[in-house]
């Protein structure tokens, strides 16, 4: 599978789109990183359902199905390789690895949910509130396609203004053609970087597990008679707190599911670390 930067590469076969408005769906798909910019790639449709990930979406031109039918693809395809992995009886660093991809499936579905919300409302002040909205309705394209359908500036200006993020690739490198030694000494210096990435991550993670022991010890109710952390408990408080921060909603990543993932990681990695017992 190419790399996201591989985009940038003068070889790729792309699709422009110069449309000035999107659907309230295209909108969603690119608050989530999808349909970035004017130069996009093919739909990967000589790819597998089953082999679908977000890697292959990011940069897809056009919404082939509705975006909902998107993510359940995209799901299906996280539970497979998470449900095939255990069948085969593969590590528990591929278990977590899988089970992790799948995690974030479920925070990518609930946050486009929220899009659509916050996309709706916003929407509604152009009717309610005499035109306040900052997303401007492209009334040309709505009656001429029978779908609402935003303008692309004011979608970026909303996006920025709103959630910080940008939709489109302008604060990207500009492309460039590199000679096959640059790009050989480019992605030399990017596995450089990735080792540095997992280094900081897994430093993170040792420091997380020690405070997960630290946390157990400081109350009955967080530890095991055997002085093992009560995960369950601890998942639980962590869920409360996180929710009870967020004006009692459950924050997006904070999940039970999430939290256990990130401390079984956190451990795994904790006792690689250590002397063996």
């Amino acid at each position: 599978m190419s790399k996201s930067t591989d985009k940038f590469y003068p070889t790729d076969n792309v699709n422009l789109d110069m449309r000035t408005s999107c659907t309230k769906e295209e909108a969603a798909a690119k608050l989530i990183g999808w349909m970035r910019g004017h130069i996009r790639h093919d739909y990967p449709v000589d790819v597998d359902e089953d082999e679908i990930t977000t890697d292959n979406l990011v940069y897809t031109h056009s919404l082939v199905y509705s975006l909902q039918e998107h993510l359940t693809i995209l799901r299906n395809a996280e539970w497979n390789r998470y449900n095939e992995a255990v069948c085969d009886g593969l590590s528990e660093d591929v278990l977590v690895e899988k089970a992790h991809a799948l995690a974030e499936c479920d925070d990518l579905i609930r946050k486009v949910s929220v899009y659509l919300c916050d996309i709706d409302e916003e929407l509604d002040k152009e009717f309610d509130q005499a035109g306040s909205s900052i997303l401007r309705i492209d009334r040309q394209s709505t009656a001429d396609s029978g779908k609402l359908h935003v303008t692309i500036n004011s979608l970026k200006k909303w996006a920025k203004d709103k959630y910080g993020i940008s939709i489109f690739d302008d604060e990207e490198p500009k492309p460039e053609v590199r000679a096959p030694c640059q790009i050989a000494q480019q992605n030399e210096e990017l596995d450089i970087s990735e080792d540095m990435s997992k280094i900081k991550a897994n430093r993170f993670l040792v420091t997380f597990a020690f405070l997960v022991d630290a946390y157990a010890d400081t109350a009955p109710r967080y530890h095991h008679e055997d002085g093992r952390p009560n995960v369950d408990g601890i998942i639980k408080r962590l869920v409360e707190l996180s929710t009870a921060a967020n004006r009692n909603v459950e924050l997006k990543g904070m999940s039970a599911k999430s939290i256990q993932t990130l401390i079984t990681e956190a451990k795994k990695i904790q006792r690689s670390m250590l002397p063996a017992k």
